[in-house]
This record gives structure tokens, sequence and C-alpha cells, in this order.
């Protein structure tokens, strides 16, 4: 922890929340390292906050499995392998087929719009090479599906991988992923499409591939 410096917190905020968002945020950036060690004591005077928020915060990470417990004490940054490629990917693939099975054919037009306007954003964000936006709106746009499926335990279980798999994501956006902004993009729009006129199999086909393409281009990065 000598050596990262993390801003205060403001006092006006949700002290625990915050924590969460500023660590995991930290995280995913690589602000914060794998292997990295997470101390309550050392996070709480950088943060500004005392150890209970803090506490709480490391908490949550470790059920995203972002950071795990140390052999001494406190956590340390959570350091994927090859094989939590697969897992993460392949998890994430079921978890949104089972949303995709109850949204085919039932997305409203107004959440049509919604969704098209976050895949812009997407593009431009991805674009400009800022990839926490691209993140911000990527994730906004696969949970808004799993949401709009009314299923709190895909959900639930969604968010406890999903961190893990933005960590890998940024990592993989310092080399050449196998896909530009259009590709990207296009999937998605794809997946959202076929899901509006009810076609559940060619949008379960078009998330399989961009799920293969994310292993193709995370597995170098760990």
């Amino acid at each position: 922890m000598d050596e990262t410096t993390l801003s205060p917190i403001k006092k006006q905020q949700n002290y625990t929340d915050s924590a969460i968002d500023t660590l995991r945020t930290a995280i995913i950036t690589g602000q914060l390292g794998p292997g990295e060690r997470l101390l309550e004591t050392s996070l709480g005077k950088q943060l500004g906050i005392s150890r209970v928020p803090v506490r709480e915060a490391l908490r949550t990470l470790e059920a995203e499995g972002i950071i795990i417990k140390s052999s001494g004490r406190g956590y340390e940054v959570w350091s994927p392998t090859k094989d939590d490629v697969d897992e993460i990917v392949d998890l994430r693939f079921v978890l949104e087929v089972k949303a995709y099975n109850v949204l085919v054919g039932a997305i409203s037009a107004s959440d049509q719009r919604r969704l098209n306007g976050l895949l812009d954003e997407i593009k431009i964000s991805f674009d400009e090479k800022d990839f926490r936006r691209t993140l911000k709106y990527d994730r906004e746009f696969h949970e808004s599906l799993i949401r709009m499926s009314g299923l709190p335990r895909v959900h639930k279980f969604w968010l406890q991988i999903i961190s893990q798999l933005e960590v890998l994501l940024v990592r993989g956006s310092s080399i050449d992923l196998p896909f530009d902004s259009t590709r990207f993009v296009n999937s998605h729009k794809q997946i959202l499409d076929n899901l509006v006129k009810g076609d559940l199999a060619t949008a379960i086909s078009t998330l399989d591939r961009h799920c293969e393409q994310s292993k193709q281009g995370l597995k170098p990065v760990v």
C-alpha cells in the first residue's frame, strides 16, 4: 500500500459505498495491482474514513472475487490465471443466456431506444480509448438486460463475476484485442435486435462468439 495513493472520500458521500467504488475502480484499472496487500488501517487513512466502512467494502469486494484473504493479515488483490478467464467468461455466458430466454420478444420500444443509446456511448468511448467509460456503458448495457429479465438470482450471481471480468478487460485494453469498436458494438446490437424480433437462437449464437473472442483476447494478459 505504500506506493499507491487513493483520493480521500468526501464527507457528504456514503462511506461504505464510496469505499467500494473507489477500491473497485483502483483494482479494475490496475492502480492496485495483482497481489498488492490491502490493510484496513492503511486504506482508512488514505480514504479519510474509519476502519468500519473499509471493512465492509473489503467484504463486498471479496464476494465479487477481485480480492482474496491474504495468508497474513488483511487481503490482497486477485491475481487471475488463464483458467480463471475460461471460467469467468463461461459463467457470464450461462447467466446471460438464462436472462435472454425470458427477454426474447419482450423488450419494449423505449427500452430498445435506451439500450441503443448505450451502444452509441460504447462506440464513442471505445474510439477515444477511454476504456473506463467503455466498461461503464458496456456493464450498464448487459446489466440492463439482466435486470429486465426479472431474475434476481441471475442478477446477483452476474454481479459477483462481472468485476472480475472487468479487471481482465482493462488489462486487455493495453494490447491489441481481436476486435475494433465497430465489431464490438455490432455484436451487442445483433444480440439486442435478435432479442427484440424473437430470434433467441441467433442472439445466443452471437453472444457465444462474443465470449469466445473475449477468451482469446484476454488469455495473453494473465
